[in-house]
């Protein structure tokens, strides 16, 4: 692979390793997601996302969140080849909690965003 990965989390069979080029130099931020089913024929699938710095904090159901420029993002993962937006939060991320149906992210001064999954 050729990019530096900042953040690797494992859920759902799936892992997604977060890199960026420098801001300063080519700004891009990307979402590897490698399907782990067949160990020996990894399939790799690269996601290219929204410029503005991107770092993956946490997955379950399907449901990959990401730390954006002003906020949290969330996006479906259910066809790893192509992720779909689902939805974001201007906020100061801290943590993320996941019970089985619902992820709770404190967002600082915007309060906390309990998304569904």
């Amino acid at each position: 692979m050729d990019n530096y990965f900042g953040n690797i989390i494992i859920a759902d069979g799936l892992a997604y390793l977060s890199g960026y080029r420098y801001w300063w130099y080519a700004p891009e931020s990307s979402l590897t997601i490698v399907d782990l089913a067949d160990p020996e024929n990894l399939a790799v699938y690269k996601n290219d996302l929204p410029a503005g710095g991107f770092n993956v904090i946490g997955a379950k159901n399907q449901k990959v969140f990401a730390t954006t420029s002003g906020g949290v993002a969330c996006y479906d993962s259910s066809n790893p080849a192509q992720l779909e937006f689902e939805d974001f939060r201007n906020g100061w991320y801290s943590q993320i909690v996941f019970s089985e149906t619902t992820a709770y992210l404190p967002m600082g001064y915007y309060g906390l965003w309990m998304k569904g999954l």
